[in-house]
C-alpha cells in the first residue's frame, strides 16, 4: 500500500515538503507499507480491545477530527472501556481540530505538548513554546502584541481568542468566580460571562520579550479594583499560545469578584453534552437531512454560541444550509441548546436500536 498525499499532514507548508521527498525517493520513511504488517496491525488491535478493561493507570488518549487514516470512534471506544467499572475518568480524550494523523508533527504540536505536560503533572512554564525559537521577526511580534493589547484594552476576548491557537488558554489566578483555566471556545464562553462586567485591562508597560514570551505589566479595571500585575503571553509563528494573568495582590481579586473559582473540568451539561456527541457518531443508520442539520446547529451553538462569520454564498449548498440552520438558533443559551442536542442524540440512538431490532 503506497503512501498518499496528505500523508497524514494537514500543514500545507509541511506536506509540501513531505510530497517533496517522495518525489525525490528521499529514504526518510516507509514510502509503502506491506499487507502482512497491515494484518499484524489487526491482530494487536484485537488483542488490545479484548483487554482494555484491564489497564490500571491513567490513560491520555489525543487524536485529532480530520484523521484520515482512523476515526475519532476509536478515541470514544478507548475512554469510555479503559478501566471500566474500576475508576471512572480514568482515561482523558483531547480531541485536536487543525491536523491529520500525525499529530505530534502537525498544526496542532503545541496542543499535544501542552496537554502531555498537564497529564503528567508539570508546568509548562519555562519548557516547551516559551523556551523555543519564536520564528517571528521582532516586527510581528510588537504587531500581534500590539493587537491583542488593544483587544484586552475593549475586553474583546473573542477577538483575542482568534488571535490563537484552537486550544488558546487564559490562566486566570487566585481564588474567585473569576478564577479558572480557559481553554479554547468552551473557556472562551465562560471567561466572557464573568468579563463581560465592565473588566479591561489598561495601563500597559514596555513588553519585555523572552524568546517565545513577553511579559506586560498592566492593570485589571473592574469597576473600583484596580489590580496591578503582569501579564505573561507566549506566541508561536504568528499565533498566541497562550495568556497568564499574575496579580501584584490576588486578594484583591478575591475580594471584589467573590465567589467560587471556575472548574477546570466540564460542567455536567457540558459532560453529558460531549457523551452525546460521542454517542451520535455510533449511530447505524444515518438520520435523515433535517436531523443532521438540527444536530450540526445545536453542537454548534452548544459549543461556540452564537453564529459567527459570513454566510456561504449561494453556490455552497451545503454550507449555506448548514450556516442558516446554526443561525436560526441565534441568542439560544448553550445548556439549552446542549440540554436539546443530548435530547434529539438520544431520541435518533433509540429509533436507530428499534431499526436495527427489526
Amino acid at each position: 500500500m503506497d503512501e498518499e498525499d496528505p500523508y497524514g499532514i494537514k500543514n500545507d507548508q509541511l506536506r509540501a515538503i513531505v510530497r517533496a521527498k517522495f518525489e525525490r525517493g528521499d529514504a526518510f520513511a516507509y514510502s509503502w507499507v506491506p499487507l502482512a504488517c497491515i494484518r499484524e496491525v489487526d491482530r494487536l488491535r484485537r488483542f488490545v480491545r479484548k483487554d482494555l478493561t484491564r489497564i490500571p493507570c491513567p490513560t491520555l488518549v489525543i487524536h485529532a477530527r480530520e484523521d484520515e487514516l482512523t476515526s475519532v470512534r476509536s478515541a470514544n471506544f478507548l475512554v469510555e472501556h479503559i478501566g471500566a467499572g474500576k475508576r471512572a475518568g480514568q482515561a482523558r480524550m483531547v480531541i485536536l481540530e487543525n491536523s491529520y494523523h500525525l499529530i505530534c508533527v502537525d498544526n496542532d504540536k503545541e496542543i499535544v505538548a501542552q496537554r502531555t505536560l498537564e497529564f503528567f503533572g508539570a508546568s509548562d512554564s519555562g519548557l516547551g513554546m516559551s523556551r523555543d525559537d519564536p520564528r517571528m521577526s521582532r516586527e510581528a511580534i510588537d504587531a500581534l502584541l500590539a493587537a491583542a493589547r488593544a483587544d484586552l484594552e475593549r475586553a474583546d476576548f473573542a477577538a483575542l481568542y482568534e488571535r490563537g491557537i484552537p486550544d488558546f488558554t487564559w490562566y486566570q489566578p487566585g481564588h474567585n468566580r473569576s478564577t479558572g483555566i480557559f481553554r479554547g471556545s468552551k473557556g472562551l464562553a465562560r471567561l466572557q460571562a464573568w468579563a463581560g462586567e465592565g473588566l479591561t485591562f489598561t495601563a500597559f508597560g514596555t513588553p519585555v520579550l523572552n524568546v517565545g514570551m513577553a511579559v506586560l505589566p498592566t492593570t485589571l479595571k473592574a469597576g473600583s479594583l484596580a489590580s496591578q500585575g503582569v501579564l505573561a503571553i507566549s506566541l508561536h509563528q504568528g499565533r498566541l499560545i497562550e495568556a497568564r494573568w499574575f496579580p501584584d495582590e490576588p486578594a484583591l481579586e478575591d475580594e471584589h469578584f467573590g465567589g467560587e473559582p471556575v472548574p477546570d473540568g466540564p460542567s455536567p451539561a457540558e459532560a453529558a453534552f460531549e457523551a452525546a456527541a460521542a454517542l451520535s457518531r455510533t449511530l447505524a443508520r444515518a438520520p435523515d437531512e433535517a436531523s443532521l442539520l438540527r444536530l450540526y446547529a445545536l453542537y454548534k451553538q452548544g459549543s461556540l454560541g452564537d453564529a459567527t462569520g459570513e454566510r456561504p454564498g449561494v453556490l455552497d449548498v451545503v454550507g449555506r444550509a448548514k450556516y442558516d440552520a446554526w443561525a436560526s438558533l441565534r441568542g439560544r443559551p448553550r445548556e439549552q441548546a446542549m440540554s436539546e442536542y443530548v435530547a434529539l442524540v438520544q431520541q435518533l440512538k433509540a429509533a436507530d436500536a428499534q431499526a436495527v431490532a427489526a
